[in-house]
């Protein structure tokens, strides 16, 4: 009896659950400390993870997407703009535009004179426009937050400013590339610039303006707006050359009325349409001596003697 009992302890000591053999225990301690498995080890419980696991492993998966940084044209027309933003607004859209009309040498004046641009004939509807564009972009930067729904009618202005900005930039392009030699065809490459500034600031005025307005008031603000920022510049440089046609063909009671309504505009009058038309009046007529006087007064400057067209 009792050898029996000591039987059946021997044999439950060494039942597959309650007993561990010196060669399980090595392998127990072994899988403790080996490095981390690679997916070789790895047996998933089907084909798919085991796929999914291999290829992370390989690097040949797509990862799980982490934030992912704006690209360049989504900065430039996110809401909130970045300080260095703000910086470009105020040195692209304010101080280089004034400082190209300043130091201007062909485009809307020939070298320091009153007129004779290459594109002498829209000096009244760039210099208004542009005028108008610049006070109403200071205006955008400053108050941005209280402005409200009136920044609709701001957007379709800037709109505008783009359009103008980026036509005289394309027209400018052949030169500005030349001038670069001399330095001074840097500033041929601001109305580009500028054209960027005038386009995101619109864009974002629109944004602010979208929660106090419906979307058909808004469509139509933005319209209004962009039809004030052309229609008056537009209206503006039809009106000054029509005087100076007016002046080119008439008598010098013409040459008076019309020089009346030209000096109060003088500074955005092409004057050297005046010299052209000094030389097709007869010699010694009237005329000449009345457009002779009018070119005094704008100017300031005595008329120059000398034919410069056919």
């Amino acid at each position: 009896m009792t050898l029996a009992m000591e039987t059946e302890e021997i044999r439950e000591q060494k039942s597959l659950f309650d007993v561990c053999t010196d060669e399980e225990d090595d392998e127990v301690l072994l899988e403790q400390i080996r490095p981390p498995k690679s997916f070789l080890d790895v047996e998933p419980d089907n084909r798919e993870e085991r796929g999914e696991t291999i290829m992370q492993t390989l690097d040949l998966c797509e990862q799980p997407e982490t934030k992912k940084e704006k690209g360049f044209w989504r900065r430039q027309f996110q809401q909130e703009p970045t300080r260095r933003q703000k910086q470009y607004d105020w040195t692209f859209g304010v101080i280089m535009p004034v400082a190209c009309f300043f130091f201007d040498p062909f485009i809307f004046r020939f070298w320091g004179q009153s007129g004779g641009g290459l594109l002498g004939g829209y000096k009244p509807f760039a210099y208004v426009g542009s005028f108008v564009s610049i006070l109403l972009l200071m205006a955008w930067l400053l108050w941005r937050e209280k402005l409200g729904s009136v920044s609709a009618l701001l957007a379709g202005l800037f709109f505008v400013a783009s359009s103008v900005a980026l036509s005289i930039g394309i027209v400018l392009l052949p030169f500005s590339l030349i001038g670069l030699m001399a330095l001074i065809g840097v500033l041929g490459f601001t109305p580009l610039f500028t054209a960027v500034i005038y386009l995101r600031n619109g864009v974002r005025a629109l944004r602010s303006a979208k929660p106090d307005l419906s979307l058909s008031k808004l469509v139509t603000a933005t319209l209004v707006g962009s039809l004030w920022g052309f229609a008056v510049p537009y209206a503006l440089n039809a009106e000054v050359n029509r005087s100076l046609e007016l002046i080119a063909n008439g008598t010098p009671a013409t040459v008076r009325v019309q020089g009346l309504k030209l000096r109060l505009l003088a500074p955005i009058v092409d004057s050297e349409k005046l010299n052209k038309a000094y030389w097709q009046a007869p010699t010694d007529s009237p005329t000449r001596s009345e457009i002779r006087v009018l070119y005094q007064q704008m100017t300031g400057n005595e008329f120059k003697e000398y034919p410069r067209w056919d």
